[in-house]
């Protein structure tokens, strides 16, 4: 009997989020794969029923070759060799997972050629950067954020999330982009009123406060520019644990 994958917390998380609650089985593909472990965890729980995992480097690809060999799983998952999902076929895949990426380059990986998301259903994505940036990208190109949440993983942060196309009318797109603490912060996150949210915040705003403190010490034109850009940023952490504290 084939041995269960284990995941990390941050992957786990990222695996729960594929299904959207559906019983159907998906057609994904894991962007950036490194080790196949998403792939050969959705496969072995029944959420896939086929993955294609995809990395532009050939070591990543021949590391998740071998895993996916070890779980028996190389007739339910392929490998193949593309920067981003240029390798991707029409109606290939239903759902796009990428993770562990920044959020500049996941957001170029998505949109240079919009045509390779015709056909995709669902995209869950973890940036590692640039989130408040990308949760805009996403909006702006047709995609609405339906699920994202937060996990603590080995000393880390991090906010998965699950995106799919947009049925919201104009007025609820707009209230989104123009909220900040949802922009920063996410909807979603903040409404579930989680320890994890609640106790990121405050480190996030004890981190501002001390930049606070030591930008007033400096008297030059850049520190007093940099020190109205920390105030906003305060403000909206603040109005963020107000949020979640109603």
């Amino acid at each position: 009997m084939t041995k269960a994958i284990k995941l990390s917390a941050r992957l786990k998380c990222i695996c729960d989020m594929v299904q959207d609650g559906a019983n159907k089985k998906i057609h994904g593909a894991d962007i950036g794969c490194d080790h196949g472990y998403i792939s050969i965890y959705l496969v072995q729980e029944k959420i896939a029923d086929r993955m294609l995992a995809m990395d532009i480097n050939e070591g990543p690809l021949k590391r998740a070759e071998e895993n996916i060999r070890e779980y028996a799983l190389s007739d339910r998952i392929e490998t193949r060799l593309s920067d981003g999902l240029s390798a991707l076929s029409h109606k290939e895949a239903d759902t796009v997972i990428i993770a562990g990426m920044g959020g500049k380059l996941m957001a170029d990986i998505l949109f240079k050629d919009k045509d390779k998301l015709k056909g995709i259903d669902s995209l869950v994505l973890q940036p590692q950067s640039d989130i408040p940036e990308f949760r805009r990208e996403l909006i702006k190109n047709g995609f609405e954020i339906a699920d994202e949440r937060i996990i603590y993983d080995e000393g880390k942060y991090y906010f998965p999330m699950r995106a799919k196309r947009c049925v919201e009318d104009e007025a609820s797109l707009f209230e989104y982009l123009s909220n900040d603490i949802y922009m920063i912060y996410g909807k979603h996150t903040l409404e579930e009123k989680s320890h994890v949210m609640q106790d990121y915040l405050l480190k996030q705003k004890k981190k501002l406060d001390k930049i606070k403190e030591e930008l007033a010490e400096n008297e030059t034109d850049r520190a007093a520019d940099r020190l109205t850009a920390i105030e906003r940023e305060i403000d909206i952490t603040e109005r963020a644990l107000n949020y979640m504290q109603a």
